[in-house]
């Protein structure tokens, strides 16, 4: 276009020279040192115009030159990612299917060009891990780190993972503490750091870590209140461990009040109580729990504590008769307590009458121990059998049951 104005204004312009020179030819003269070269005007005009021409056309030549270079560089470049995106496609596929030194040469050879570096450095650094090459690893990780700058967060996750998948649990964990001060509310972060503190066993950690799980729902409902138990039993038992029984007591009363009433909590707090002879503070522990909340376990654990008031103990369970007349479990705790209380006829009642409902190993030990104390030793030995049998016999199996008349003591 711009080709076709100038050649309209050149034969405007030779026109108006044209009728110019029919007029008046003039001259031109061009004096240079002792040189002077003298010529029609409109020959001029012309050389100037022919100059301009020849100029113009130069600059096109250039022009078209330079464009010609940009295209085989665009095309060299295209030809490049071309080969990197299949590089990168083929490294990805031996990966998948663990050819891990074809998908490192692979997936590294066509990150230069590729159109998601990150990616390839990424996926080369667990290609690396699989062949136990955690220098080549660490290499990919920060290359990765190199070319996306707003990656950080990716990258050390990544590198997070592979560390612990590899069982470099320091090295993971210091990895994942860095990542939350860069990220505290991050999920994933979270959820790593869970799993490598009960793979390092660190309860104490664990149960910080714990509100933040919950605030971010890393698990759900049943599967955080499963290790909400796991970390207070597990700490627990390194304090009862380390014989450090006032520590549990100081782990109970810093724990959140719903722990005291909540039956798992409970009956491992009680169970080191016992087992330590504190019967008076299980005794509170246990009566406040099942006033808040029946449970069969802490009625069970409740008939094996030593309470300092004996009658005070068996006419507390026996409050849960009304409601709870016919459970086994409840009549084997009253069974218990009646013989704490030395009733005798009361604790043989309460244990037959639990038999009669369901007939148990432990609730059998008691009856035969309690029929030995009153001298009925072929009734005793009876009891003691049929609980051994029971004990042993295969689930499911039928027994043969032989009866025993209740005592008048």
């Amino acid at each position: 276009m711009k080709l076709v104005f100038g050649l309209i204004f050149l034969l405007i312009i030779a026109v108006l020279v044209g009728l110019g020179v029919g007029r008046d030819p003039g001259y031109l003269l061009i004096a240079y040192h002792n040189t002077t070269i003298e010529a029609p005007l409109w020959l001029g005009i012309v050389a100037v115009l022919l100059a301009y021409l020849i100029f113009y056309i130069v600059l096109e030549i250039l022009h078209a030159g330079f464009q010609l270079k940009s295209l085989v560089t665009a095309y060299g470049l295209r030809r490049k990612q071309r080969a990197a995106r299949a590089r990168t496609n083929q490294g990805l596929i031996e990966l998948a299917e663990g050819h891990w030194s074809e998908a490192e040469r692979l997936l590294t050879r066509g990150a230069a060009y590729a159109d998601t570096p990150l990616l390839n450095y990424l996926s080369a650094a667990k290609a690396a891990q699989e062949q136990g090459a955690d220098k080549r690893r660490d290499r990919y990780l920060s290359l990765a780190h190199q070319v996306t700058s707003k990656a950080d967060v990716a990258v050390g996750l990544t590198q997070a993972q592979l560390q612990l998948n590899h069982g470099q649990f320091e090295q993971s964990l210091a990895t994942l503490q860095h990542l939350r001060k860069m990220a505290p509310k991050h999920p994933f972060v979270l959820k790593l750091l869970k799993r490598i503190y009960l793979q390092l066993k660190d309860w104490e950690k664990l149960q910080y870590l714990l509100p933040d799980l919950k605030r971010h729902k890393i698990a759900n409902k049943v599967e955080l209140q499963d290790l909400e138990t796991k970390i207070f039993q597990q700490r627990l038992l390194q304090y009862e461990t380390q014989g450090k029984v006032e520590q549990c007591v100081v782990l109970w009363e810093n724990a959140p009040k719903e722990y005291h009433y909540t039956p798992a909590f409970v009956k491992s707090y009680v169970d080191v109580l016992l087992k330590h002879q504190k019967h008076d503070v299980a005794e509170i522990v246990l009566r406040a729990a099942i006033k808040k909340h029946w449970d069969e376990t802490l009625i069970e654990q409740y008939g094996l504590v030593h309470g300092p008031v004996p009658a005070k103990q068996l006419a507390f369970a026996e409050q849960s008769l009304k409601e709870h007349q016919n459970h086994p479990t409840l009549l084997l705790t009253l069974g218990r307590l009646s013989v704490n209380n030395q009733l005798w006829g009361k604790a043989e009642r309460y244990f037959a009458s639990s038999l009669a409902i369901d007939k148990r190993p432990e609730t059998y030990a008691e009856l035969g121990r309690l029929l030995e104390r009153l001298d009925q030793k072929e009734q005793s030995a009876e009891c003691f059998r049929k609980g051994l049998m029971l004990k042993t016999a295969p689930s499911g199996s039928g027994m043969q049951e032989t009866g025993w008349q209740e005592s008048d003591s």
